[in-house]
């Protein structure tokens, strides 16, 4: 719902949006595949109950991959619907779910070779087949179907009642930046601790504003945010951002994690520093009480 209002209004948060989640799926599916492909090709006992399990489970996973992707997308369609009414999206949702439930219907397929309850956990919904979900999913679908059927739904004198809808597709990626960060040491619990960012005033588009995102080395806890204050310029090439957070947050026995999320002068923003293409980096800087 949220990326679909930025979508709509042309502002970005500068979170990675469900749409690059779902391109990442694919990818990583379609290379699991390629590489499973070439295995059988160059293995010499493809039948060993080895190969079996491990080709099972790499074509359940791939599976799952492309059913999530196509369900993150469906979502994206439908939020947009819901928010500009374009019957357009709606079907692009519906062709979208139908998709993610033909590629959860080969997982269940792969996974022919389990037996037909798996637990892993005390609750209902934590046992059973993939195939089990399958009727959640056609239900779903109907719905949908009977969605862009009912009266409310049809546009009269093909005219759209609301703003243009955006397309689904293609997206572009993430804003790549480079900037320069040197993570302090350590801190030391119950002291202010200061993080500065140098950003390139030269380049375009230009950094406008950077807010620092920090919390707890604790899951269970939230990011806070905090606007960075722009200083004179470090340099002929940069300005430096510094924002301080405050004592009684240091205040504590867990590391702590943060990062920056940054916007430029054209309205777009991007997370620092971020995912590389191999999406296996830590996108945070951590750092460690002292004592």
């Amino acid at each position: 719902d949220e990326y679909a209002a930025e979508l709509v209004s042309g502002e970005t948060s500068g979170r990675y949006p469900p749409l690059d989640a779902a391109r990442w799926l694919d990818d990583l599916a379609a290379s699991a595949e390629r590489h499973l492909d070439a295995a059988r090709a160059q293995i010499g006992d493809r039948d060993g109950p080895e190969f079996r399990r491990w080709a099972a489970d790499i074509a359940i996973q791939a599976a799952l991959g492309r059913f999530f992707a196509r369900k993150l997308s469906a979502g994206v369609a439908y939020a947009l619907y819901q928010q500009t009414g374009d019957q357009a999206t709606l079907h692009e949702s519906i062709a979208e779910y139908r998709a993610a439930r033909d590629a959860f219907a080969v997982a269940a397929r792969h996974g022919a070779v389990y037996q037909d309850d798996v637990t892993f956990g005390s609750e209902p919904h934590q046992r059973g087949h993939w195939r089990d979900r399958l009727t959640a999913m056609d239900e779903d679908i109907a719905r949908l179907d009977a969605t862009l059927k009912a009266p409310e739904t049809r546009v009269s004198d093909g005219v759209t009642r609301a703003r243009p809808t955006p397309a689904l597709a293609p997206i572009p990626g993430t804003r790549e930046v480079q900037l320069g960060h040197t993570p302090p040491e350590a801190f030391r619990p119950g002291a202010p601790l200061t993080v500065e960012l140098d950003a390139p005033h030269v380049a375009a588009p230009r950094v406008a504003a950077v807010e620092l995102r920090y919390r707890h080395a604790n899951q269970a806890e939230t990011y806070r945010g905090i606007e960075m204050e722009p200083a004179a310029p470090n340099s002929s090439t940069t300005t430096r951002f510094s924002a301080v957070i405050p004592p009684d947050y240091t205040d504590s026995p867990y590391p702590l994690v943060y990062a920056f999320r940054v916007r430029f002068d054209d309205g777009c923003a991007a997370p620092y520093p971020g995912l590389d293409p191999s999406l296996a980096n830590q996108p945070y800087y951590l750092i460690r009480p002292t004592g």
